[in-house]
């Protein structure tokens, strides 16, 4: 009975030893990545040509992308654009490269190159040049934006031309009636130049920098470096 005993024990050491090496062999084949299962990438599907009269009365369903030619009637909405995107209303929840032209053109992700429109907005960064009545980008700008009204919530730079331009923080040029930018390194050119700090200049009906520690404000020009 004690011969036994000793050998069922001995079994059982034997299996425990096995089973942890074998789990440490497993962790450390995860580890490494020597697992021939790899994580296939969403599929994204796309179409080269679409022609929508309105969402979803299109060619394509919405969580298309269309790498060519997008040309929408009256409202069109997609999960991205490369190439030309043309009509009344164009909404992309994703990003554009190329050529974009309507009347209202609604950007959630980033875009590159040429927007033209009446209402041009971008909830990403764009880099390019954009022109419309209204221009708004949530995020970065790189390149010339021309409008009445030019908004750039964060950095700002290149060439920006309208009635009221503003920018969370501007390199380059404003060229307006009314220019505000809290951080400026360059040029203010207009009737009211409003900034907290300034590495340029200044000119203007009244220049404002707010980091100034005596006069604030001045008339026809403020230089500061």
């Amino acid at each position: 009975m004690k011969h036994i005993n000793t050998l069922l024990a001995t079994v059982l050491f034997c299996a425990t030893n096995f089973a942890a090496a074998n789990e440490y062999e497993m962790n450390e084949c995860f580890q490494e990545e020597c697992c021939p299962f790899e994580e296939i990438p969403a599929f994204t599907p796309s179409t080269p040509f679409q022609l929508s009269l309105f969402t979803p009365v299109q060619t394509s369903p919405k969580e298309f992308t269309v790498e060519g030619l997008r040309f929408n009637l009256i409202y069109g909405q997609n999960r991205g654009v490369t190439g030309l995107d043309l009509g009344l209303v164009n909404v992309t929840y994703g990003d554009v490269k190329g050529y974009e032209g309507g009347l209202v053109n609604y950007v959630t992700g980033d875009f590159s190159g040429v927007q033209m429109g009446v209402f041009n907005v971008v909830r990403g960064d764009f880099k390019g040049f954009q022109r419309s009545l209204v221009n708004r980008v949530a995020g970065n700008f790189v390149g010339i934006q021309d409008g009445f009204i030019n908004v750039t919530d964060q950095a700002f730079c290149g060439f920006g031309a309208g009635a009221f331009n503003y920018a969370g923080a501007m390199t380059g040029v404003q060229l307006g009636l009314i220019n505000v930018s809290h951080d400026v390194t360059g040029l203010q050119f207009g009737l009211v130049n409003y900034t907290d700090s300034l590495k340029g200049v200044q000119i203007g009906l009244l220049n404002i920098q707010t980091n100034r520690q005596i006069v604030k404000a001045l008339p026809i020009l403020n230089f500061s470096f």
